[in-house]
């Protein structure tokens, strides 16, 4: 995760200030409860990027043998299929 967990909670308590702060937002849900939610979106939204990049480390033990013998980049490859992957499923990282 690209966040440490204490700015994810830093962030989360701006976000529901800011929220509370406007006249024009009806808020549902006490500040605990509201906490939690803004944190557990947060949090689903960074492990996105956490998710794919497993995932590419997955379908590149496909290509472990090429690698090693230096006929193919790790690097290079990793950002091609993480790319590819982001423009296949329509992400924004």
């Amino acid at each position: 995760m690209k966040l440490s967990e204490n700015k994810v909670d830093s962030l989360t308590g701006q976000i529901v200030e800011m929220l509370q702060a406007r006249d024009d937002v009806e808020l549902r849900a006490d500040d605990h409860r509201l906490r939690a939610l803004v944190r557990q979106a947060m949090l689903d939204e960074l492990l996105v990027e956490d998710r794919l990049e497993e995932e590419v480390r997955r379908i590149l033990q496909q290509y472990e043998r090429e690698i090693r013998r230096g006929r193919l980049s790790y690097n290079t490859l990793f950002n091609r299929i993480k790319a590819q992957l982001v423009r296949e499923r329509g992400l924004v990282l």
